[in-house]
């Protein structure tokens, strides 16, 4: 027999104890693996990338309630009942009183076989009907109720406002995951499709409306994205391996746009693709949290790897969605020694690409560095990897052009001075569009400071000098220590010089047939680790901008 745990009335308060409340649960987004039972029995590609545009939406900040007043701001003249679409509601138009009551009966779905409802369905198609609304005769009939003046339209609309805020969200969730709710999509002929259109009575169209917001947000996220050389051609990759249902391995420098370009691109497939970004530990636990978290199934701290990884296959096999992994070196371990080979990789080479699914891994240089060093320590397989992926190596650096173009949007306003400012810090700090970022931050927060609505050159000027070139300084100053410490070790050992800081040291292709080196240490006795050369050189403390210019 169980009982149900009550608190003392004068007990300390239970911060967990409003988690479990419908508030919270309406904030979780809708559940991937009831969307991907649903969408296995759709034939229609529209249909499908629809109902994963929903969820995808759900899982955003403000969940279901966002897109629903979403819809309401996007499309304010559908809503209403039908019966005020037709009567109209422009300048001093007024329902009666029977009317009114009729769409507040339409507006909260009164389905009762009351004898106003009976005469409403019936009234023009029997004579007498006498014999339906009672039974008593005429002495115990009721008189005809009062319903009162006529409403104006305004207070109809704000009641269908008022409903269709409180309502549209549980609509939206039942429509991802309830079969029995039908749908067309516009201009499809759908073979699938039987009955009569899905409807809600206080906003006309629904389904028409999803359809068009849809194609409205990804227009958006398109053009509010300045496509760089380096981000056409990511698009193109992740482009080819949606159509194709391959795996691609994207590898390009910190700071050249990579993330923002594939995150931009995700917003514009989101009925066929997540986004997944990894942090920085490298346990399995953590990885398949992180993929649950994007496709919307259960990823709390309670749960297994086992049990997340089970259910994250189940939702990408069933659903088609492009898994699109940012940050994917973090799939191996950072450390100097492998000891096991990466597991992360096998399965998506094997429970991924065998279906087969599209996926892709957005990295830095250091994952071919990660998998020679697997093939060196473990023995990996890495052929295995290879054979079922492509390779896109992306230019090192952004064109002047693109980034003065990148400036100008994220400075708006910006005049030509300003613009070779940004483009005099960023040659200098070799960040490329990182650097461009963190000069709109910093001149954003200055101006802030100062009360002005626009960011001017002397804010960026001072966002340069007193914020952005001191925070460089001792980064500079280390990667000098790094690159002395370096270059003295390979003189000791009669060893080649590293390349230049704009050339960073890749790992060199080799044939399927060569053997791999055995591993040895290039590390003196006595003597620890020391890192090597890195990719790029910061700013020169001070002045180094001032003389750059002239």
């Amino acid at each position: 027999m169980s009982s149900t745990r009550r608190a003392d009335a004068n007990a300390p308060i239970s911060q967990e104890r409003y988690m479990s409340g419908p508030e919270f649960s309406d904030l979780q987004g809708i559940n991937g693996l009831a969307v991907a039972k649903r969408c296995a029995l759709l034939a229609s590609p529209a249909k499908r990338a629809l109902l994963w545009f929903i969820q995808g939406m759900s899982l955003l900040n403000g969940g279901c309630n966002g897109l629903a007043d979403e819809l309401l701001r996007t499309f304010p003249k559908r809503i209403g009942t039908e019966m005020m679409h037709k009567r109209g509601m422009g300048k001093g138009q007024r329902f009666t009183g029977q009317e009114a009551a009729e769409i507040n009966a339409d507006i909260h779905d009164i389905g009762d076989c009351t004898a106003d409802l009976i005469r409403r369905q019936l009234k023009g198609y029997e004579p007498d009907i006498s014999d339906l609304l009672d039974d008593a005769g005429d002495a115990g009939r009721k008189a005809e109720p009062d319903y009162g003046p006529p409403v104006p339209w305004q207070d109809l609309y704000a009641r269908c406002f008022e409903a269709a805020k409180a309502k549209l969200p549980d609509f939206l969730t039942e429509l991802c995951i309830n079969p029995a709710l039908g749908f067309q999509a516009p201009g499809e002929s759908d073979p699938e499709y039987k009955g009569s259109q899905v409807q809600v009575n206080y906003f006309q169209d629904v389904i028409g409306a999803l359809f068009d917001y849809k194609r409205r947000y990804e227009e958006r996220a398109k053009s509010e994205f300045y496509q760089t050389a380096i981000a056409r051609k990511i698009w193109a990759q992740l482009d080819d391996a949606l159509k194709t249902g391959t795996m691609v391995v994207i590898d390009g420098l910190e700071g050249r746009g990579k993330t923002a370009a594939v995150r931009a691109w995700c917003s514009c497939h989101l009925g066929v693709a997540r986004f997944i970004t990894l942090d920085g530990t490298t346990t399995k636990t953590g990885h398949f949290r992180e993929f649950a978290r994007a496709l919307g199934v259960g990823h709390g701290l309670s749960w297994k790897a086992a049990q997340m990884e089970a259910r994250v296959k189940d939702v990408l096999r069933s659903s088609g969605l492009m898994a699109v992994v940012d940050e994917a070196h973090f799939f191996f371990n950072q450390g100097p020694r492998m000891w096991t080979r990466p597991e992360m990789l096998d399965w998506i080479d094997t429970a991924l690409c065998n279906p087969p699914l599209p996926v892709a891994l957005v990295t830095t240089p250091q994952f071919m560095v990660c998998i020679e060093r697997a093939a060196r320590h473990v023995g990996w397989n890495y052929r295995q990897f290879r054979r079922r992926s492509r390779y896109c190596r992306l230019p090192q650096k952004n064109s002047q052009e693109d980034i003065a173009s990148v400036i100008r949007r994220a400075l708006p306003g910006a005049d030509k001075r300003t613009v070779m400012l940004v483009l005099g810090y960023v040659a200098l700090s070799k960040r490329d569009l990182s650097a461009v970022g963190d000069v709109a931050r910093e001149a954003g927060l200055v101006a802030e400071q100062e009360g002005a609505r626009k960011v001017t050159f002397e804010h960026v000027n001072r966002a340069i000098q007193e914020v952005l070139v001191p925070g460089d300084t001792p980064w500079a100053e280390m990667e000098q220590r790094l690159r002395n410490d370096s270059a003295s070790r390979r003189r000791g050992q009669g060893m080649p010089m590293p390349p230049a800081p704009d050339a960073p040291e890749r790992a060199p292709v080799r044939p399927e047939s060569e053997p791999l080196a055995p591993v040895r240490s290039a590390t003196p006795p006595g003597r620890g680790i020391t890192p090597g050369p890195t990719c790029g050189r910061l700013l020169e403390p001070k002045g180094a901008l001032a003389c750059a210019a002239d």
